[in-house]
């Protein structure tokens, strides 16, 4: 098939693969058409059952900077129950191959949405917290750095706040004033919270502002079980106070998106189906489910992806369970069980967002690992377009991605078994995946089940 670059920074291809329901090994070639002949770009080989036909595969390469109107051949070749290759027509396919670029600047002046933490504080200390990284000191956020972006929202470059990373915007709230400032702007504004802060006052503040979703995160509806993993939370009050804000929103303003939200951990399923009964009850729009994000050792073995059968199991239950309540439940599939792999799906944020937290430095997503500059010694357009967001850029859809990418949860391939522990590195990654590939489940106690 010959494919046609309307952009330039060419760096990989989405390739439908719906009629190999035999799922044979597959080599893929891409292949530059010059004067001169061929010119191959990438050759790889996609190996037995590490896909399925339902999902797309993709291939990555460094970027071409001068793709835009090239011409360039994809071959994929299988090998059949003669053990021949052959010829895999791409035409014959559901989905034709989808171009992946990487250009290394953004056509954004800054980042259009904002991941916003003013504050490197948390009143919690959860066991599977992203962000403990950034918040082994205290940062407030400069108020010069806090003007320009100010600034940048006025003028329309910023227009979408997403809180709670470095700690809860409506914590910070308390001592230092940050949400009536965020909510002063008008801009959009995604509230992620753990609710213990949500208090009546701040209830009033965010039904007068901009606000388009909130979500609850909790984690657990079980109170014992709360305590271990919500550290320094507490249930009632969190219930209370979701209880109030729901209420008055329903009356209020109804077109605000509400969500309950879990990481689904082995010993936690069960507290979803008391998350379906809270939504039918008081009017939340939907139910979420994410699985774990593995940080710590010590956190693993309460990894879904280590109890397979377990969690397809408890999927099935819950949207039938959901169904009976009329509820809106949103859960990843079922693992699948297919080879091991590496590699992510094309991910566009760092071209569209970034985040910033309280002592100035900008990451470009919400990853660990991903810092790109500080806005104590770069303007935001600097740091946005500036040498080592671009070098970032360039690597992100590529076939040597950097480390947080290559261990994506958020744009993951589900049988990159490293995107369920990303936290883990060396040998504690290495263990975990072993047992994630042989099927080995060492059963914590199910508190919930």
């Amino acid at each position: 098939m010959i494919v046609l670059p309307q952009e330039d920074f060419l760096s990989g291809l989405s390739l439908s693969v719906g009629g190999l329901y035999d799922r044979p090994p597959l080599h893929v070639r891409v292949f530059r058409m010059a004067p001169d002949g061929l010119q191959k770009e990438r050759e790889v080989r996609i190996e037995r059952n590490s896909y399925d036909e339902e999902s797309p595969v993709f291939v990555y390469w460094r970027p071409i900077s001068n793709s835009s109107g090239a011409s360039f051949k994809v071959t994929v070749q299988r090998l059949d129950v003669q053990n021949r290759a052959v010829e895999y027509d791409l035409a014959d396919s559901e989905i034709l191959p989808k171009l992946i670029y990487s250009n290394p600047r953004s056509w954004l002046h800054v980042p259009q949405s904002i991941g916003f933490s003013p504050v490197t504080q948390c009143n919690l200390n959860c066991t599977h917290c992203i962000s403990k990284f950034s918040r082994k000191s205290l940062s407030v956020l400069d108020d010069a750095i806090w003007e320009q972006i100010k600034e940048h929202i006025s003028v329309g470059h910023i227009t979408h706040f997403c809180s709670d990373y470095s700690g809860d915007l409506l914590n910070s709230d308390r001592k230092y004033g940050w949400l009536k400032r965020v909510v002063a702007t008008g801009v959009k504004l995604n509230i992620d919270t753990h609710a213990n802060n949500l208090t009546e006052e701040s209830t009033e503040i965010l039904l007068a502002s901009n606000l388009t979703t909130i979500n609850f995160s909790v984690d657990s509806l079980l109170p014992e079980q709360y305590k271990t993993i919500r550290k320094g939370g507490d249930l009632p009050t969190v219930l209370r106070n979701i209880r109030h804000f729901v209420h008055e929103k329903n009356k209020r303003r109804p077109e605000i998106a509400t969500m309950i939200s879990f990481a689904m951990m082995r010993s936690t399923m069960g507290s979803l189906f008391l998350a379906v009964d809270l939504a039918a009850e008081i009017g939340i729009n939907w139910v979420q489910g994410n699985h774990l994000m593995v940080f710590t050792e010590d956190m693993a073995d309460e990894s879904l992806l280590l109890d397979r059968t377990y969690y397809a199991q408890k999927h099935r239950e819950l949207l039938d369970y959901a169904a009976s309540k009329d509820v809106t439940v949103s859960l990843p599939e079922p693992f699948k069980e297919l080879a091991p792999t590496k590699g992510h799906a094309p991910c566009i944020v760092p071209w569209v967002g970034a985040q910033i937290l309280g002592n100035g430095d900008v990451m470009a997503c919400c990853m660990p690992g991903t810092k790109v500059g500080n806005l104590h010694e770069q303007s935001l357009p600097e740091v946005w377009n500036g040498k080592r967001m671009q070098a970032f850029r360039s690597r992100v859809n590529t076939d040597t991605p950097p480390g947080p990418c290559a261990s994506c949860p958020m744009y993951r391939v589900p049988n990159n078994f490293s995107s369920y522990a990303p936290g883990l590195f060396g040998s504690a990654r290495e263990a975990f995946e072993r047992r994630a590939a042989s099927g080995l489940i060492t059963d914590p106690e199910r508190q919930a089940s």
